[in-house]
């Protein structure tokens, strides 16, 4: 029981990293996910002190009820993974590019400020949203979403050579494209 409650404490330390990265409905909805598991950790402890009193029925009945209510906070997590997207790799699947393709006249790309444009690809029959920034007079080119929490990078700001996610702050190297 000990190491299932360090477990607990463990996954509720990551849940609220996570959590803090979320708004409107998506963080409301962990919000209740974290209450209702902690109840059910609650449950499940105050079980095991039952039975360690000998009150064994009154622990049984503790621990029934903590399965209950934990395959509802499971029911909530599930909810917020495949429902609300939350955890999930917000990576662009769209294929790159396949050559170089005008979007704008390069005097329209100010300095220092990202600006989205979409390329039209031809084989996918779709537009591929694209993130432009110039910075110290070379033009770099990424995907537009961010692939942690699929924030718009084309609102983000410049930092050292990368493009930071609005949402929470990831950066991308410019020449890379890889996350930092």
């Amino acid at each position: 029981m000990q190491a299932g409650a360090a477990g607990a404490v463990a996954a509720a330390a990551t849940g609220l990293v996570d959590w803090q990265q979320t708004h409107g409905r998506p963080r409301r909805v962990g919000l209740a996910h974290a209450l209702v598991n902690s109840a059910a950790l609650g449950l499940q402890l105050t079980s095991t002190a039952l039975r360690r009193r000998g009150r064994r029925r009154e622990g049984r009945l503790a621990s029934a009820t903590a399965w209950g209510v934990m395959f509802v906070g499971a029911y909530l997590g599930g909810h917020l993974v495949y429902r609300l997207r939350q955890g999930v790799d917000q990576a662009d699947r769209s294929v790159e590019p396949r050559g170089f393709e005008p979007v704008l006249p390069a005097a329209d790309l100010k300095e220092g400020q990202p600006r989205k444009v979409e390329v039209w690809d031809e084989v996918e029959r779709a537009h591929i949203p694209v993130a432009l920034v110039r910075q110290h007079g070379r033009i770099f080119a990424m995907g537009a979403r961010c692939s942690h929490m699929g924030g718009p990078l084309d609102e983000g700001w410049l930092l050292r050579g990368g493009l930071g996610c609005p949402w929470h702050g990831s950066r991308y190297d410019l020449k890379t494209g890889s996350s930092r």
